[in-house]
């Protein structure tokens, strides 16, 4: 599987230990920082300083430390978030457990520096995850070696003593290996079970209080070893409570349900809100409600607490309807959500999971060693080989999460998918029963932009003016001395490649464009233009297609300068329409999801060029710069039942720069006037196009990702060429036609236009 990398945040180095004491052999003497598919977060308000991840090396042990509840209550060497001066046992709540956070479908490699050694150290580690990754995690390896990335190799552990190895978890005896069956229904945890939401939630402890929230028993992975104690698999989420609410993965931040946390203690600033009720989309019969969670098991302690809600809202006990499990009322829903005590915010440790494990530390050279977190996701997932694939695919396997209650049809194109023979089909799939042609909106957009320019005439692709105005002979007519007029018509037809992560299109686009300019003296003219275009894009494969519509007004200015120099500049806007039907099949189902939405352009140009005789002919050097800022409104589709998509804004930016030659000629046409003709060849580039869109299944329960409309970085040969003809001169009245040609030759990117320009002289 092709992995995809989404966000990296590299540390900087811990020059020494958090301990006082001097460096041992067989130690951990860095943190050299995070790469991959992660980041390593610095929680200042717990007091952990950059790079967040620290080593307290305070004797050298190999105690191979265990325990049933895996406390590391009087460990001397630890792994932890780095906070000056602390040490291995400062208690729970210290902001002990340095945090990562897992963001895609690859590797976080953490990197450590070590001294040479002539035994092994034992390190307890103090870790916490976070799945940001916008998909269930349904279980990850750990994994020691050396290199980061591509590069990563894992430990040889053929001589223990030089090497960095997990310690043994799978030689647990007597106690500690008590199956899990035995500890059900306690508030206990299985030997193996080293990777655990954090307490309150499921246990005791922690914010929610001394009762488990949802349950008294942990919940969380397992912990198996590989025979070269190199890898931990965490598999088997363990806890019937998680597993029928919230499946079992864990689930990622867009996933966590609301839910109400109280500030029961208001008077003391430092304490926490408690978690007293959740939003069950199964609740309500279905509609979704609020639901109360476990507040106390001691019923005289229940009944203090319920006392003091009841009388913060104005009810009684019984009106607040508490029961663990029970829905709330409405009207107890509607006070809570008016009173400043009573905040609604996401569930956050549903996505977070504790790391407990030890490593040996031995002599490995005072080489780096990378301790990589891989997490393993649903299968459609796996199948992903692009960030918009795998946000489908995450969208869709959210359907396993039950409280979010999505329709069963969900789950059924799952199977759909999945039931396709190769991994290409199942890719392909994602990508049609998502968006994937958002780039056609910024694809068209620009032809509109770019044939408005073309349309005003340039010193980039028309013929030069002649003295007295400044564009007189290139494609427009004099209403008087000082005043002209253009009209130009424009057809124009573009090809884009894919790219990673959208499809490609053909883009069509034609148009109708006029203006007027004045001459101000001194080589300085200005003007409106306005115009009316259609387009429409054909996506590959059939997925799809988006017709447009666009109207535009512009202002110009042109200046002739020097001995044949040329400058113009344009800003204007257009406003767009946009009509879509997206095309894709599930099993032997075939549907077309429909859509429209508003949008516009607002782009600017700036042309010049500097043209010298030779002979018969002007050639000389030219450059051009364009901008276009993008804007498409949010639109929810229609046609295909449950796999409508809601899209959201769109907002994106392309900037193209030209630089090249350009030349031209006149020659007498007989005695009533003459032929004009004109050309250029350029470099050109552009980039931007870049955006990304908010996403999801419109009326779903199912999250929504940010799907990525990728970069336009293109380069080609830009070539253009056309002939003007004076078809009529009386000497106060001409009149004249034109044609010309644009063409852009690129490797991912191919353009033709056509223009047909008029010209009058009266």
């Amino acid at each position: 599987m092709k992995r995809l990398k989404l966000t990296t945040l590299t540390g900087s180095v811990l020059t020494a230990c958090l301990s006082t004491t001097a460096l041992h052999a067989g130690t951990i003497d860095a943190f050299n920082g995070a790469s991959g598919f992660g980041i390593v977060y610095v929680d200042e308000g717990e007091g952990v300083v950059e790079p967040g991840i620290g080593a307290v090396t305070g004797d050298i042990n190999n105690d191979d430390f265990v325990g049933n509840q895996f406390s590391p209550n009087g460990v001397l060497n630890c792994l932890r978030a780095s906070k000056p001066g602390a040490g291995c046992a400062e208690g729970p709540g210290e902001g002990n457990r340095y945090k990562t956070r897992l963001t895609g479908n690859g590797a976080l490699d953490l990197s450590f520096g070590t001294s040479d050694s002539s035994g092994i150290t034992e390190y307890f580690n103090f870790g916490k995850t976070t799945n940001i990754t916008d998909a269930r995690i349904l279980g990850f390896d750990m994994q020691l070696g050396t290199g980061t990335g591509d590069d990563f190799v894992l430990m040889d552990p053929s001589n223990p003593a030089a090497a960095v190895l997990f310690d043994n978890l799978i030689t647990l005896t007597g106690a500690n290996a008590l199956a899990w069956d035995f500890l059900v229904g306690t508030e206990g945890q299985a030997p193996l079970q080293r990777v655990f939401f954090p307490d309150g939630l499921f246990g005791s402890g922690g914010q929610e209080g001394d009762i488990g929230f949802f349950s008294t028993m942990r919940a969380g992975f397992e912990f198996t070893s590989n025979a070269d104690r190199t890898i931990l698999t965490a598999v088997n989420l363990i806890n019937p409570v998680h597993n029928a609410a919230f499946g079992d993965g864990v689930i990622s931040h867009n996933m966590l349900p609301d839910g109400v946390f109280w500030d029961e203690t208001v008077t003391d600033p430092t304490d926490e809100s408690s978690l007293i009720a959740w939003f069950d989309h199964r609740a309500a019969g279905g509609a979704g409600g609020w639901v109360w969670g476990a507040m106390n098991a001691v019923a005289a302690d229940l009944a203090v607490r319920l006392d003091a809600m009841a009388a913060e809202l104005g009810v009684t006990v019984a009106e607040l309807g508490y029961a663990e499990g029970a829905e709330i009322p409405v009207a107890v829903v509607a006070l809570m959500e008016g009173d400043d005590l009573f905040e609604i915010l996401p569930i956050e440790d549903l996505s977070n999971l504790n790391l407990n494990f030890n490593l040996d530390v031995g002599d490995i050279g005072g080489t780096d060693f990378t301790l990589q977190i891989v997490p393993t996701f649903a299968p459609i997932v796996m199948d992903s080989g692009s960030e918009f694939q795998f946000n489908m695919a995450a969208i869709l396997d959210a359907a396993n999460v039950p409280y979010l209650n999505a329709d069963p049809g969900y789950l059924a194109a799952v199977a759909d998918i999945m039931a396709l023979p190769t991994q290409a089909e199942r890719q392909l799939a994602l990508e049609s029963i998502g968006y994937s042609f958002l780039g056609a909106y910024s694809g068209l957009a620009y032809s509109f932009g770019s044939d408005a320019i073309y349309a005003l005439g340039s010193s980039l692709n028309e013929a030069g003016g002649e003295d007295g105005f400044v564009t007189r002979g290139a494609n427009s007519w004099a209403l008087s001395d000082n005043t002209q007029a253009f009209v130009s018509l424009l057809g124009r037809n573009a090809t884009y490649d894919r790219t990673l992560n959208n499809a490609g299109f053909t883009a069509s686009t034609a148009g109708i464009y006029g203006g007027l300019e004045t001459a101000f003296g001194d080589g300085f003219s200005a003007g409106v233009m306005v115009g009316a275009q259609q387009g429409d894009a054909d996506i590959m494969a059939g997925r799809g297609t988006l017709d447009s519509d666009a109207y535009t007004i512009a202002g110009f200015m042109k200046y002739r300068f020097g001995s044949g120099g040329q400058f113009q500049g344009v800003v204007g806007y257009q406003g767009l329409s946009f009509d879509t039907t997206r095309n894709f099949s599930l099993g032997r189902t075939n549907y077309a999801a429909n859509g429209n939405t508003d949008g516009s352009t607002i782009f600017a140009a700036a042309e010049a060029s500097w043209m010298q005789p030779f002979g018969a002919f002007k050639f000389g050097p030219m450059a051009s710069a364009e901008h276009y800022k993008v804007s498409v409104d949010g639109f929810t589709e229609t046609g295909a039942g449950i796999f409508n998509l809601t899209v959201g804004d769109q907002e994106t930016d392309v900037t193209v720069g030209r630089i090249g030659l350009r030349g031209e000629t006149e020659f007498s046409a007989g005695s009533n006037g003459a032929v004009r003709a004109f050309g250029h060849a350029a470099y050109a580039a552009r980039s931007g196009g870049n955006a990304s869109v908010l996403t999801g299944f419109s009326g779903s329960n199912l999250p929504t990702a940010l799907m990525p409309v990728d970069d336009r970085d293109d380069t080609w040969v830009d070539i253009g060429a056309g002939i003007a003809l004076e078809i009529a001169n009386t000497g106060t009245r001409s009149t004249n036609v034109g044609i010309s040609y644009r063409g852009a030759f690129g490797d991912t990117y191919e353009d033709h236009t056509a223009k047909l320009f008029f010209e009058m002289r009266f």
